[in-house]
């Protein structure tokens, strides 16, 4: 597809609901990878790290690795490690995001 270089897909009420498919969810993703569109996937979920995520969505039926899932704890650590490379950082989360934050230096 001419002037798409990729699709943003958001997880809760858009592929899923109550971690269950929506139908036609795993069809559009694949058609998308298809037609040769990268395709990522997006939440504000910070209880889950993006592997966990990928996992759940996969038992839902939708082909996705974690590296397709973008959450607030990876862009997160993305802002951090470009904007304040070494900053000790103390984490107050109600999940366990670590594996997501490579490269940050996290203190208790």
């Amino acid at each position: 597809m001419d002037g798409i270089d990729g699709i943003l897909l958001d997880i809760d009420g858009v592929l899923v609901v109550s971690w269950e498919q929506i139908p036609g969810a795993a069809k559009t993703v694949r058609w998308l990878r298809d037609q040769g569109i990268p395709v990522r996937l997006i939440t504000n979920t910070t209880t889950h790290s993006r592997h966990e995520l990928a996992k759940i969505v996969r038992a839902a039926g939708i082909d996705v690795a974690g590296e397709d899932v973008v959450t607030a704890v990876v862009m997160t650590g993305s802002y951090l490690r470009s904007h304040h490379p070494g900053a000790k950082v103390f984490l107050v989360s109600d999940g366990d995001p670590t594996d997501d934050l490579p490269d940050v230096d996290l203190v208790e």
